[in-house]
């Protein structure tokens, strides 16, 4: 679908966001985090949470790893809301957008063919 060689009924289409309601956003950003870093959830859970058991101070463990995974986004975001990048931005990022998913897509398709012929 990336690539947009597959075409189908998006889960996340527009129509479909647009009726929902905050916790419906909720859950969006929460899948979308876990879907486009899965190594979080595995650095959250398979090591810093047995981690903070361990430690006398480990429940300030999981705060540190959240604002250290948050930081580099507000960072940028201040950068961006300060220079006035903001309309602008969004309109260059729409423009390319499209072309940018389809090289990404055909990208991942290459790598997962090559892994597959190279491990196989």
């Amino acid at each position: 679908m990336l690539a947009g060689i597959i075409k189908g009924r998006s889960f996340f289409s527009i129509k479909f966001i647009r009726k929902q309601n905050e916790v419906g956003s909720f859950l969006l950003g929460f899948f979308f985090s876990l879907a486009f870093c899965p190594t979080m959830f595995v650095l959250f859970f398979g090591t810093l949470i047995p981690l903070s058991f361990s430690s006398n101070y480990g429940y300030l463990f999981p705060t540190f790893f959240s604002i250290g995974t948050a930081l580099p986004i507000v960072v940028l975001m201040f950068i961006i809301s300060y220079l006035g990048l903001n309309g602008t931005l969004l309109k260059k990022s729409r423009k390319i957008g499209k072309n940018i998913q389809r090289i990404a897509g055909v990208l991942l398709i290459l790598i997962g063919l090559y892994d597959t012929v190279l491990y196989w």
